[in-house]
């Protein structure tokens, strides 16, 4: 069985899509989203960006819904990946995504490589995210505007099904770091697999001790399948 560890409404998605596949899956996330309202915006937005980087499906979802989006409707949008695209898109804005859906793969896209000295980029995210983005861009000479949508808090998980559990899907190193913890204090067995979206977050995976990570490269639905179907699970 599949442990799906990862936020809703990913987990849903990605559970129906392997059920479909003819896996067995368990969806129990070990993450919760809370919309921060009114959000956090570290540096002044009163000028319109030249582009916005959009970091999350979550971070897109209450974004395309507030004033800010308003203001950069006319704004080329950088989506981490597929989901935050559709969820964009899906509102009307124009999007570009990168090869790799990490922050390094943003980084990658010509849009943003050709950024310079006094161009306003919008960061959207959540609270408590990686830096790599705006820090690199403030590198660049961007004037860089952070906005806070959201914040993720644990959801603890009763009944953890040790014995039945072969894999474990994560989503992000906080979702690793909360589903590691549940899992060794349900007792859980060290050498289940572990998914993981990023070469960052496997590395965190293999500090923690974990001795069999597999990393999709990517958060999709389609990035987990194509690891899943790769063994007989």
């Amino acid at each position: 069985m599949i442990w799906i560890t990862r936020t809703q409404p990913g987990a849903d998605i990605l559970g129906r899509s392997l059920v479909s596949a003819g896996f067995e899956v368990w969806v129990e996330p070990v993450l919760e989203v809370a919309e921060i309202r009114p959000p956090v915006v570290k540096g002044n937005p009163d000028e319109p960006p030249h582009v916005v980087v959009v970091l999350s499906a979550h971070a897109a979802r209450v974004y395309v819904g507030n004033e800010y989006a308003g203001m950069a409707a006319a704004h080329m949008h950088v989506a981490i990946g597929v989901s935050t695209a559709n969820v964009l898109e899906s509102r009307g804005f124009r999007c570009v995504v990168p090869e790799t859906s990490t922050s390094e793969g943003v980084l990658e896209v010509p849009i943003l490589k050709d950024l310079g000295e006094g161009s306003q980029v919008w960061v959207v995210a959540g609270s408590g995210g990686r830096e790599l983005v705006p820090d690199t861009l403030r590198t660049q000479g961007c004037k860089v505007v952070e906005f806070e949508f959201y914040e993720r808090q644990e959801r603890e998980v009763d009944d953890i099904a040790v014995d039945e559990i072969s894999s474990i899907v994560v989503g992000s190193g906080e979702g690793l770091n909360c589903a590691l913890r549940q899992w060794r204090g349900a007792g859980g067995r060290k050498d289940v697999e572990w998914i993981v979206p990023s070469a960052r977050v496997e590395k965190s995976a293999l500090e923690f001790g974990l001795v069999n990570v597999v990393n999709a490269g990517g958060a999709s639905t389609e990035d987990v399948a194509a690891i899943l179907r790769q063994g007989n699970r």
